[in-house]
């Protein structure tokens, strides 16, 4: 079977994950008991978010039900009070991304005093006990090798484990935030594994606050601090990071095909692949976000509807996508 019909037959098969929740819950039913449901996203600027909760909201108006959507902006008390918000709107349940992890013992025990059901996306949150909320999204461990393996396939193929002390391996680094840290660190740990005969000087790390502007400008100090380094290696907790550094090396005058930048998510390849000159960012693990909140609504309404109990975990897969590829009918662009 080729790439290309693996990826489709992924599409496809997410497609038809979705329309099968989509009728889940009976439309007709859930009107009757006005079922409404509270979703706090933590930056809805970002298209990741866009696409997640557009994923949520579709599916809640196919079933009938009242979604009431809340960007905090990455604000740990306007997440807190929204929660209260929600609450005393008369919610049934609450999907949560939370602005910072250690958020997750305040957000679950407002869940339980109010006595309502909470699934945290993206995000895994614990109540002070240690107790995990329910979670859907992607394993950050796993992604993240799958993002090492997809950079190291592009290492080699053009050549780069043959270059000897020019070479720089750069994780942009959102470590405040655990599973970004998770994510960078097994990235980390397989190139460490794969290519063991690089200096520990050609491992490099700079800090970002998980947006893209921020990692153009601690990416471009880093690129200062090491003007010895030629080719670049380039993961981070999501594409904001990756793109970042790219552009910022694209302000330092190194030539795309001097880069290797690997997203997670996709979300801003389709702009950029869409551009005539080829850029840095070469790759990514696709992972599509809109089901995330498809998934955790319906588990949330089957759950308040029909007693199911919510999975524990609901992890999505990723898959690699490149330029030179197929990847428009599964990453969704014009």
């Amino acid at each position: 079977m080729s790439r290309t019909t693996r990826i489709c037959r992924f599409f496809l098969l997410a497609v038809m994950l979705a329309s099968a929740f989509s009728f889940a819950a009976d439309p007709v039913s859930a009107q009757a008991k006005k079922i409404k449901i509270g979703y706090v996203v933590k930056h809805l600027d970002n298209p990741w978010f866009v696409a997640e909760t557009g994923g949520a909201k579709a599916l809640a108006e196919k079933m009938g039900i009242e979604l009431l959507v809340q960007d905090v902006q990455f604000d740990t008390n306007l997440a807190l009070s929204a929660m209260d918000t929600m609450i005393a709107a008369g919610v049934q349940g609450v999907l949560m991304v939370v602005p910072e992890q250690k958020l997750g013992p305040a957000v679950i025990k407002k869940a339980n005093d109010a006595k309502i059901p909470i699934i945290a996306i993206d995000d895994e949150i614990s109540s002070d006990a240690g107790s995990p909320a329910p979670f859907v999204g992607f394993d950050a461990a796993s992604i993240g090798v799958q993002v090492a393996n997809l950079a190291a396939k592009q290492y080699r193929d053009r050549g780069w484990d043959k270059i000897t002390g020019k070479v720089g391996v750069l994780n942009v680094e959102f470590a405040s935030l655990d599973v970004c840290r998770k994510r960078t660190d097994a990235s980390t740990a397989t190139w460490k594994t794969q290519f063991p005969n690089l200096a520990p000087a050609q491992m490099i790390v700079a800090p970002y606050d998980g947006t893209l502007n921020d990692a153009i400008t601690k990416v471009g100090d880093t690129i200062t601090a090491h003007p010895d380094i030629t080719h670049w290696v380039l993961y981070s907790c999501n594409d904001d990071g990756v793109m970042g550094a790219v552009r910022a090396l694209e302000q330092a005058g190194v030539k795309a095909e001097n880069i290797i930048g690997i997203g997670l998510g996709a979300h801003l390849a389709c702009d950029e692949w869409a551009k005539s000159n080829v850029t840095g960012f070469s790759g990514a693990v696709f992972i599509r976000s809109a089901s995330h909140g498809e998934f955790a609504l319906a588990a949330l309404v089957n759950h308040i509807q029909y007693g199911i109990p919510i999975p524990a975990r609901t992890i999505a897969p990723g898959v690699d996508v490149t330029r030179d590829m197929t990847y428009k009918p599964l990453i969704g662009c014009k």
